[in-house]
């Protein structure tokens, strides 16, 4: 999901979004903000949370490997590793590809999207002040 928002902000028009700004469509505004900020938007979601998503699925795998091996004693643990290992890596790679062509396609309606949430965390902030 990061993967997609990163490449979605790096991709989009800043311009399309000034249509809806200018009527006060709160999302045109924060869209805006969201593409004027791209490199520290897609820094954040790209790099940071996706280290953090990679070292978290490897911890996973980890933990399965050592889980199936202590439940199953005749398991080859090296054979075993090796294919949970490419199995996680061959849906990390994979999922990230298929986001990055969906964010390329739909940068808009993602962008749009993502604005709607903030929006929504913004006006909740805002009524607990």
């Amino acid at each position: 999901m990061f993967d997609i928002i990163g490449v979605s902000v790096t991709t989009a028009e800043e311009k399309l979004f000034h249509a809806m700004a200018s009527n006060n469509i709160e999302e045109g505004k924060i869209a805006i903000g969201l593409i004027k900020n791209a490199d520290k938007v897609s820094s954040f979601c790209n790099d940071v949370i996706g280290d953090m998503a990679g070292i978290i699925s490897g911890a996973l795998g980890a933990t399965l490997l050592t889980k199936i091996a202590l439940h199953f004693d005749n398991v080859n643990v090296a054979i075993l590793g090796t294919l949970i290992t490419a199995s996680v890596a061959s849906a990390t790679v994979g999922g990230k590809s298929l986001g990055k062509s969906v964010a390329i396609l739909k940068y808009r309606d993602i962008i749009f999207a993502l604005s709607k949430v903030i929006l929504k965390f913004k006006n909740i902030f805002k009524k607990n002040k």
